[in-house]
């Protein structure tokens, strides 16, 4: 069967032997339309078949590098007598459909939206993505792109500037940000990334120009500022929120790797020329090299039930006890020197008074009145230099004297 038209020597339309329908290769035959004479026209591929697994095809051939093109058309007025689109007219849509026992419904579809009012040199659109939820027959946008080519996702609003990705609608739009995560509701998370099992990759990176990581997420789950290889220092600054100022804590140059252990206690950490700071426990101040300015007196020791050591060398020798005795750690070696000339640090008195320079006195109200003298137990007392006194008072000179009586002299 084939037809032609007047003054054209080709067939215009012909029906094959095999079924075929062919149009052309006519000169008028450039473009085929298929009409019908109806507000609404209809093309069905429709298998007339009996099987269950019976598909319709819709098959466009072409050559070159353009590819097949399947056009959707849209204009306002009528077909003879067009119109410009409008902005929000509905250009054309893929829909889905599939039976649900009584009759086909769209369950999925993408749609064609002009966003502005078409004319010779504005023809913005975007494309819609909807979908119909399990359990319910309504269609929901669930993805645009936008005319500026922002993905969309659950998403309402104009997008930021440079913004190419957003998910859920954001409170305020950032001009800045190629990229906004809303959470969308407060039990909401904002973005996870999980690991596989026995990862080795990082979880995420933020790289230079040169793909070169300057600080990054290992499959650890640790965080790692800074980087050899783009030859970055790692640093974090603290902004204090009051004055505009910012405090940076970076690593110094080290020749090995370094753990720094945080107690488990509450405090502040101590910096070198703190003049005030605390360490472990509440709010206490740190002694420092060179002396400190407390404006209260000082007190050096433990608040808990331990004692005090002191150590030089890294030798323990004294040991302060919780009950207030001083003494040699055993094992070790030491005493007490009182270096100098006629000045008061030659004195040493334990319970007791040394009046004199080079004096010793220990014992209650025992009293080394004179230099270069001794003084030892209760009440026990020198009234000369150079005395040795145990136990009782003398007044004679380069004397050892007991308490009961005797002497050396």
């Amino acid at each position: 069967l084939a037809t032609k038209v007047t003054g054209d020597s080709n067939n215009r339309y012909q029906l094959l032997a095999n079924g075929t329908m062919q149009w052309g290769p006519g000169n008028a035959a450039a473009d085929t339309f298929m009409l019908r004479d109806s507000a609404a026209g209809t093309l069905a591929v429709q298998p007339v078949n009996s099987s269950s697994s019976a598909t319709g095809t819709l098959r466009i051939y072409s050559t070159g590098t353009a590819g097949g093109v399947v056009e959707l058309r849209q204009s306002n007025n009528t077909i003879a007598s067009p119109t410009a689109t409008a902005s929000g007219n509905v250009l054309g849509t893929l829909a889905f459909d599939g039976y649900n026992g009584s009759a086909y419904a769209t369950g999925s579809s993408i749609r064609g939206v002009a966003s502005e009012a078409w004319t010779g040199s504005a023809n913005g659109a975007r494309l819609e993505f909807y979908t119909t939820t399990n359990g319910t027959t309504t269609l929901s946008e669930r993805m645009r792109i936008s005319n500026g080519g922002t993905v969309e996702i659950a998403s309402t609003g104009t997008p930021g500037t440079v913004e190419k990705l957003r998910v859920n609608t954001p409170t305020t739009v950032d001009n800045a940000a190629a990229t906004i995560f809303t959470t969308g509701a407060t039990t909401s998370k904002g973005l996870v990334i999980q690991a596989v099992a026995s990862q080795s990759a990082n979880l995420q990176e933020w790289q230079n120009s040169s793909a070169q990581a300057l600080s990054f997420i290992g499959s650890n789950g640790q965080l790692t500022l800074g980087s050899t290889a783009a030859n970055v220092q790692g640093q974090i600054a603290f902004f204090d929120g009051t004055n505009a100022f910012t405090n940076t804590l970076k690593s110094s140059a080290s020749a090995s790797n370094k753990t720094i252990t945080l107690p488990n206690e509450n405090g502040t950490v101590c910096l070198q020329s703190s003049s005030s700071c605390g360490f472990a426990i509440g709010s206490g101040t740190a002694f420092l090299q060179g002396g400190n300015s407390f404006g209260t007196t000082a007190s050096l020791g433990t608040i808990e039930s331990q004692p005090l050591r002191l150590k030089t060398g890294n030798v323990e020798f004294f040991e302060l006890s919780t009950s207030g005795v001083l003494s040699c750690v055993s094992g070790a070696v030491c005493g007490v020197s009182f270096p100098g000339a006629g000045s008061l640090s030659e004195r040493f008195g334990l319970g007791a008074t040394a009046g004199g320079a080079g004096a010793i006195a220990i014992g209650k109200s025992a009293s080394a009145g004179f230099g270069s003298s001794i003084a030892i137990g209760a009440g026990a007392a020198t009234t000369a230099a150079n005395q040795v006194v145990i136990g009782g008072a003398s007044n004679i000179v380069s004397s050892v004297f007991f308490g009961n009586g005797s002497c050396w002299r």
